[in-house]
C-alpha cells in the first residue's frame, strides 16, 4: 500500500503543468529553448539561499491557494501550481523567487497579492539550460552554471544577466528524485 501511495504521489509531482517552449537545440545534456511571454508572481528576500527559498515558496504557495491575497479576493479560484519555481540573485544581495502563472491567466483576471508579492511580465526569451538531479545546493548549482556557461561560450551564445535556478519538485521529494535545471538567458542574434 505504501508503495502505491508513493507512486501516486510521484506521478502527481511529475504531472504539474509546465510552460510551453520551443526546443531550438539539444546537445545532451544542454538545451537551448525559446519561451513565450510569461506572467509570474515574484517575491524577494535577503538571507541564506536555502532559508529564503523555503520562506518565499511558502508565501507564494499561500498566494496560489488564496490565503495571501487581498481580503476581498481570498475566496476566488485556487490557482494551479506551475513548475518550475524559479529563483535567482536579485541584484541587491538577496534572492528573487518566482512562480509561473497558469496559461490563460493575465493581470486582469488574477487575484491581487498582498504586499511583498508582485505580478511581473517576462517577455519572450531564449534560455540555455542544463538539467540535473539532486538537491539544488549552492555548490552544485554553481558547478552546473559554470558548465552551462562554458557550453554557451563554445557555441558562441552570449549570456544576459544572472543564472536562474529552476526547481521542478517540492521539497518533500527525496533529493535523488528531484529534477532541477540552471537557466541562463541568451542575447538575441
Amino acid at each position: 500500500m505504501a508503495s502505491l501511495a508513493g507512486t501516486v504521489w510521484l506521478l502527481r509531482e511529475r504531472a504539474a503543468p509546465r510552460p510551453h517552449h520551443r526546443l531550438i537545440l539539444s546537445d545532451e545534456p544542454f538545451e537551448l529553448r525559446a519561451y513565450p511571454p510569461q506572467l509570474v508572481a515574484a517575491i524577494s528576500h535577503a538571507g541564506a539561499r536555502h532559508t529564503v527559498l523555503k520562506r518565499a515558496y511558502s508565501r507564494l504557495s499561500r498566494y496560489l491557494d488564496g490565503r495571501d491575497r487581498v481580503s476581498s479576493e481570498r475566496r476566488s479560484a485556487r490557482l494551479p501550481m506551475m513548475v518550475p519555481v524559479l529563483h535567482s540573485r536579485d541584484g541587491e544581495g538577496g534572492w528573487r523567487t518566482c512562480v509561473l502563472m497558469p496559461e490563460g491567466w493575465g493581470r486582469e483576471n488574477l487575484p491581487s497579492p498582498l504586499a511583498g508579492i508582485t505580478l511581473e511580465a517576462i517577455p519572450p526569451r531564449t534560455v540555455a539550460v542544463v538539467p540535473f538531479r539532486g538537491s539544488p545546493d549552492e555548490r552544485g548549482m554553481r558547478r552546473h552554471e559554470d558548465s552551462l556557461r562554458r557550453w554557451m561560450e563554445e557555441r558562441g551564445l552570449r549570456p544576459i544577466g544572472v543564472a536562474e535556478h529552476a526547481c521542478y519538485n517540492s521539497p518533500t521529494v527525496p533529493p535523488p528524485l528531484r529534477h532541477n535545471e540552471v537557466w541562463v538567458q541568451v542575447a538575441p542574434g
